[in-house]
């Protein structure tokens, strides 16, 4: 007849080395007065193959989408359905024609065969002049189409350039056509930035 008294302690420890244990263990054998011997049981090791986990994609820089022309895709000017006819994006129906030719005018210019004639040319974008005060008695601020027609204009006779549109992009947060310029203070400095572009030869 056995009793609980009977059956044997199994104490479960977890050490780095092998050495440890059984220091761990003859200290304790000897500290409680043990008679028996003191053994190890090594637990099998087991080893898992590292996952591959595909590189994540960065969030903060979305993938821009290119018509055969190099015009990026514009959802006020182009299709919903992203199609592409005759390798340039297909207009959405009601758009504001002007407004998405002067949009697509810079990429144009900017991807044209003459643009890279193999002379290696350097363009560097004039400053900004101050920008006036609009609330001085008698001076209005420009309106949002003024602002429009005169980046079209500007595109339409090769006066502003890839260079130019993207110094009013990281200056002022937007391109020319976009909602950025609904705001008056910004539409102010960029309409100011255009005309300096306005009196090149």
């Amino acid at each position: 007849m056995t009793t609980d008294n009977d059956k044997p302690i199994v104490i479960t420890l977890k050490f780095t080395t092998h050495e440890q244990a059984q220091h761990v263990l003859e200290a304790y054998g000897e500290a409680m007065g043990f008679g028996g011997s003191v053994t190890i049981q090594r637990t099998p090791e087991t080893t898992t193959a590292p996952v591959y986990e595909p590189p994540v994609e960065d969030d903060d820089e979305p993938q821009v989408e290119l018509d055969e022309r190099g015009v990026p895709y514009h959802p006020d000017f182009h299709s919903s359905s992203r199609k592409i006819s005759k390798g340039a994006w297909n207009r959405k129906k009601g758009h504001d024609r002007a407004a998405a030719d002067a949009y697509e005018a810079g990429y144009l210019q900017a991807n044209s065969p003459h643009a890279g004639n193999g002379v290696a040319t350097t363009y560097a974008a004039p400053a900004a002049t101050a920008r006036p005060n609009v609330n001085a008695p008698g001076s209005l601020p420009v309106s949002l189409a003024d602002f429009h027609n005169l980046w079209t204009t500007l595109c339409n006779t090769g006066k502003v350039f890839m260079p130019d549109q993207e110094h009013i992009q990281h200056n002022w947060g937007g391109h020319p056509m976009s909602p950025t310029f609904n705001d008056p203070a910004l539409r102010q400095q960029a309409y100011d930035y255009l005309m300096t572009c306005s009196y090149r030869q």
